[in-house]
């Protein structure tokens, strides 16, 4: 392994996702933690808590 691993599997759920929006919460998930992906997901779904 070179150790790239992981920014494939990111750009690989992106783009998988990315028509339902499954990809930028996959996405903003594995860069900052899941603190913000709830936030995210809400606001798209309209359901803000």
């Amino acid at each position: 392994m070179s150790g790239n691993g992981h920014a494939f599997t990111g750009k690989a759920a992106f783009v998988t996702g990315a028509a339902s929006g499954i990809g930028r919460a996959a996405a903003l998930f594995g860069r900052l933690g899941g603190g913000c992906v709830e936030q995210t997901v809400s606001e798209e779904s309209g359901d803000l808590r």
